[in-house]
């Protein structure tokens, strides 16, 4: 089943389905919840709250998301001169302008705005 195992594995990227799966099944558990269940559902919901629609992606991970970002929209060409030029810090540096830092799990994730 889905949703059943917290999301506290340090994946790169959180995304709204993980969140919402996760709220579910605990939830919809018949069991009552422990102290320890009702902490991570409220962390979970204001998650939720926080992120909208959007995924989360682990600050770590987030250069090599702005690089998967950059080949998504002009494909392999980045990888070719003069593309391979590209100074992928500080561009990562700029794509962050659109992003807000988050704490989950005691990670640093971002979100765009």
């Amino acid at each position: 089943m889905r949703g059943n195992q917290p999301i506290n594995d340090g994946r790169d990227i959180i995304t709204q389905d993980d969140v919402s799966q996760r709220i579910d099944y605990l939830e919809e558990d018949d069991e009552p919840l422990s102290q320890e269940d009702k902490d991570e559902l409220t962390e979970l919901r204001q998650l939720q709250e926080d992120m909208g629609d959007d995924s989360i992606i682990r600050e770590d991970y987030f250069q090599q998301y702005a690089q998967d970002m950059a080949e998504d929209m002009h494909g392999n060409s980045i990888f070719e001169w003069p593309s391979s030029c590209i100074d992928w810090e500080q561009a990562t540096t700029e794509l962050l302008i659109d992003y807000t830092a988050i704490d989950y799990n005691g990670e640093t994730y971002y979100y765009r705005q």
